[in-house]
């Protein structure tokens, strides 16, 4: 995904995604988890916060952030 000229991590919040809650967690086997809404691309992306469960998503996979399509470290 983009912003304007710069590529943005798939883990990045953006703006859009500040709201915080607990929900099972699909990748921790249905333990409650921090979860965040989920509206990647919708307003600026926050570089320095990593959203909550596509971070969790990228650890349980053992995904590159940056690459988010499975490739591994």
């Amino acid at each position: 995904m983009r912003f304007g000229n710069v590529t943005v991590p798939r883990t990045a919040s953006w703006s859009s995604e500040e709201r915080f809650f607990l929900a099972p967690c699909r990748w921790f086997d249905g333990q409650l988890a921090i979860c965040q809404d989920k509206r990647p691309g919708e307003g600026k992306p926050l570089f320095g916060k990593p959203h909550a469960q596509r971070q969790r998503e990228a650890i349980a996979r053992a995904s590159s952030p940056e690459a988010g399509n499975g490739a591994r470290w």
